[in-house]
């Protein structure tokens, strides 16, 4: 589906009737939900202070992409300092739909942790026609206090 805003002009154009018309297209037909299990990824990569460059930490494509919606993502954990650590999440989109992103965080009380629970969300906006994706990260501060903390990429496809 498309969406159309047509409105009325001086001067006829192409259009009978003095309308001009601008078309916007709609988020690509029944994408499914995005959902990724990030806990491998984050507890294998671990970086002291900077990002890493994509040579040492490469793009994963997301299972569900085709040629006109494309979903990369990457993630990290930096060192511990003074009792915290920050979790990471890169990710890109190519092609007119968005993706809302909710990247989380998540542990059970016991063995000395309070439990966890965290989120960080936003939109990831996709690239339109641009070949190039548009890039969005995440990032969280957490304690060192928490243990065997589950992360997840949950994620919808928007206009």
């Amino acid at each position: 589906m498309a969406l159309a805003s047509c409105s009325p002009v001086l001067q006829p154009l192409v259009q009978e009737r003095g309308l001009t018309c601008v078309g916007y297209r709609g988020a690509p037909a029944e994408l499914p939900a995005i959902s990724i299990d990030l806990r491998g990824d984050i507890e294998a990569h671990v970086f002291d202070g900077a990002t890493p460059t994509l040579s040492q930490l490469p793009l994963n494509t997301w299972a569900g992409s085709a040629s006109d919606h494309r979903l990369e993502y990457r993630a990290w954990r930096t060192t511990g300092r003074d009792g915290i650590f920050n979790v990471h999440l890169e990710v890109q989109v190519t092609g007119y739909a968005n993706v809302f992103v909710n990247f989380g965080a998540q542990s059970d009380r016991g063995n000395g942790d309070p439990g966890l629970s965290r989120v960080d969300n936003g939109l990831a906006v996709g690239s339109g026609s641009n070949p190039y994706p548009s890039r969005r990260t995440f990032r969280m501060a957490l304690g060192t206090i928490h243990r065997n903390i589950n992360y997840k990429l949950v994620g919808n496809w928007r206009l």
